[in-house]
């Protein structure tokens, strides 16, 4: 099952447990006005929320003000979070999130380059050379995706990714020069060529982890 399929899943049996929720409603004597719900099953409710608002990452932002305050247990609460809950569901039929495989191959991506970093901090510098290639490769590769600009050669280079980048204009030709030099240096490592140093690789990791960030997918 794909991620996007499990949080659809999980949004519709959160929707349940909502309306279990609210059909719990009571009142109190002295405040007939104000009404309550059960206060364990609304705290469990809540607390599942709260794990699909980091499940969605930035995509749940619109709804993360209504899930994660510290709301009391009143049928007013309830009815907004469980508002809240419709309103993901909807956005996710109609395609408006970001993609899940996007969050996932973010969170993905993120775990490699931290492995690539200890694996150069512990002196295999190769190897974590080899690894930053690859995550350079699959950002290039999905941003000529995103920008219609995938290069027509069966088995394109990094230079090849980043040329059709270059002449789409995603960046400029600074950031063209300084991803050739990333781009040399992954496949320095990759072909285990003399010459290539532990410093050139830890710059790799460092500026890839900005450009990273700067070209987010």
């Amino acid at each position: 099952m794909g991620a996007e399929t499990k949080i659809k899943k999980f949004v519709q049996r959160l929707i349940k447990e909502g309306d279990a929720v609210i059909a719990s409603r009571f009142t109190i004597q002295h405040r007939p006005n104000l009404p309550y719900v059960e206060l364990e099953l609304f705290q469990q409710w809540r607390g599942r929320c709260r794990l699909l608002l980091s499940m969605l990452g930035l995509a749940a932002e619109p709804w993360r003000p209504v899930i994660s305050n510290d709301s009391p247990n009143t049928f007013a609460c309830a009815k907004s979070t469980l508002g809240a809950l419709k309103g993901v569901k909807q956005s996710l039929e109609e395609g408006l999130l970001v993609k899940f495989e996007d969050i996932v191959l973010a969170e993905a991506f993120s775990g490699l380059w931290d492995q690539a970093d200890y694996l150069c901090s512990q002196g295999y510098f190769l190897e974590g050379g080899v690894i930053g290639r690859a995550i350079l490769e699959e950002r290039l590769h999905r941003l000529c995706a995103i920008h219609h600009c995938l290069p027509g050669r069966n088995r394109p280079t990094l230079g090849d990714f980043n040329n059709e980048l270059y002449k789409k204009v995603v960046y400029d030709k600074i950031t063209f020069k300084h991803v050739d030099a990333l781009a040399a240096i992954g496949n320095h490592a990759a072909h285990n060529e003399s010459g290539l140093k532990e410093e050139d690789v830890r710059r790799l990791l460092d500026d890839l982890k900005n450009f990273l960030q700067r070209f987010a997918v």
